[in-house]
């Protein structure tokens, strides 16, 4: 095709929302530039008899001045807000605050888990499998070694919440505050 592909990870939840709010903050813009410089060109702004973006845009302007005539700006942001939501067209179960998938295969099924050592040290997988299991992952999968030397590895989503609660209530319910031999583990957003 003569086109060279970019090699980059699945985007995450915050990063498709961060994507649609820019598409859909460009639509806004880009067709309000766009009817002003046909107007520009034309040299006869406010004669077209057809309906342009600029006068729907003006009705709703109009109407929503007399339906929120008293609103402060919080009310206004939470509308605007909620319109661009809706004009972005992404999924409203998906939270940019939340991973929606698995980061290593894109797999909605799926959570991604990083496993690191708090002093910095490498992990290896035979290390992560043991503290894994020993807090009731279950089986586990393929384990990754990042250039960080913490490891990555996926996990049913129930599994891998189920094992972040684990090892925090070991970690809550324990006076020693290295109970856990400076293990942790993480649903990350991104790697």
């Amino acid at each position: 095709l003569g086109k060279d592909l970019k090699e980059m990870s699945i985007p995450s939840a915050a990063q498709i929302a961060d994507a649609a709010f820019e598409r859909t903050v460009n639509i806004c813009i880009g067709e309000n530039n766009q009817n002003q410089n046909q107007n520009d060109d034309n040299g006869e702004e406010g004669k077209s008899t057809a309906i342009t973006t600029t006068d729907l845009s003006e009705f709703f302007r109009h109407r929503l001045e007399e339906t929120l005539e008293d609103a402060d700006r919080e009310t206004l942001l939470l509308y605007l807000s909620k319109a661009m939501a809706s004009l972005s067209q992404v999924d409203p179960t998906l939270s940019p605050n939340k991973p929606h998938s698995s980061l290593l295969t894109g797999d909605t099924s799926q959570r991604t888990l990083r496993v690191y050592r708090s002093n910095n040290e490498d992990v290896t997988p035979t290390e992560v499998t043991r503290f894994c299991k020993a807090n009731g992952s279950g089986k586990l999968g393929r384990i990754a070694i990042q250039e960080d030397g913490s490891a990555v590895l996926d996990l049913p989503t129930k599994r891998a919440e189920r094992l972040c609660r684990n090892i925090q209530a070991v970690a809550d319910g324990s006076d020693d505050d290295d109970v856990l031999d400076g293990w942790t583990i993480e649903i990350p957003m991104r790697l």
